[in-house]
Parts: structure tokens; C-alpha cells; sequence
């Protein structure tokens, strides 16, 4: 039963989106303008209903914000880059790990059922 529950635990841990990758990213860290989050306000209805939902930034000051010169562009796009792979590794570690507990639960499932057959008393 331990192991179904850590599989499933891992299974939706697999499933859910990750918070701010931004945050574990060390050193001089851009404001991450391509992709940033926080440009919508949302409310819990807005969970269940598509109502109209307004942006916090305009277009415009959104396209103001971007950066002007190349370097700073590829600082951007560096750190799309970081919270790419982060999200990535993530994901792939913790699906790993529901495959192996869902594996384990398996085999452990087909140990008992085997010994139940074989009337094998434990």
C-alpha cells in the first residue's frame, strides 16, 4: 500500500506545474521579460469559468520593457534556456520515479499473489 501511495504522490508530483524554475538560478539573473509570470490576475472562479480575464500590462509597455541591444537579449534567452532545462530535469526525475514505484508495485503485487497461489504462508 506504501508503495502505491508514493507512486501516486509521485504521479501528481510529475503533473504539476512548478512554481518559479527563476528562483533556483544563481548569479546575475535577469528580469526574465520573454516569458514572466504574473501578467494576468486570476481569481478562484476563473479555475472553474472562462471569464474575461484583463492583463496587467498593456502591449506596449510590455514591448517597452524587452531589452534594446543584443546582449542583453541573449541574457534573456539564456535564462528561458535555464528554466527550460530545470523544468525539464525536473519533470524527467519525478517520472522516473513514479515508473520505478509503479514497477516495484508490480512486482510486489505479483510476489504476494504468487506466494497466495503456492499457499506459501509468510
Amino acid at each position: 500500500m506504501g508503495i502505491w501511495l508514493l507512486a501516486l504522490y509521485s504521479l501528481f508530483l510529475s503533473i504539476i506545474s512548478i512554481s518559479n524554475p527563476q528562483k533556483v538560478i544563481q548569479g546575475d539573473v535577469p528580469k526574465g521579460r520573454f516569458y514572466n509570470g504574473d501578467l494576468f490576475n486570476f481569481k478562484l472562479i476563473d479555475n472553474f469559468c472562462n471569464f474575461p480575464i484583463k492583463s496587467e500590462l498593456t502591449l506596449d509597455k510590455f514591448i517597452s520593457e524587452l531589452p534594446k541591444d543584443d546582449t542583453e537579449v541573449i541574457k534573456e534567452l539564456a535564462l528561458e534556456k535555464f528554466k527550460l532545462v530545470y523544468i525539464r530535469d525536473v519533470k524527467i526525475r519525478r517520472v522516473s520515479q513514479c515508473i520505478k514505484l509503479t514497477f516495484s508495485w508490480i512486482v510486489l503485487g505479483l510476489c504476494v499473489w504468487t506466494l497466495y497461489l503456492f499457499k506459501v504462508g509468510l
